[in-house]
């Protein structure tokens, strides 16, 4: 009796070229010019607004999870001490 062995976990190289992936790049190149083009000031739900403005069809989930992993973060307002 003998046993094949399946390889069910891709290797590192392999999961680079996958559709999301590349997908997910370009649209990161995007969000990475609206961030710059607006000091940093958005956040996601505005940052979704502006990529279906420009013809995106993408989620606020998929826009808050690539600016998580991509660390670009709304710049937060000053505190008014009054």
């Amino acid at each position: 009796m003998s046993f094949e062995l399946v390889r069910t976990v891709a290797t590192r190289s392999e999961r680079q070229h996958t559709p999301r992936r590349s997908t997910d790049l370009k649209l990161l190149t995007k969000m990475r010019a609206v961030h710059a083009e607006n000091s940093g000031v958005y956040g996601s739900r505005r940052m979704q607004v502006e990529l279906v403005a420009d013809g995106e069809s993408v989620g606020r989930g998929k826009v808050q999870r690539l600016m998580r992993e991509h660390g670009l973060q709304a710049r937060k307002p000053p505190a008014h001490h009054d």
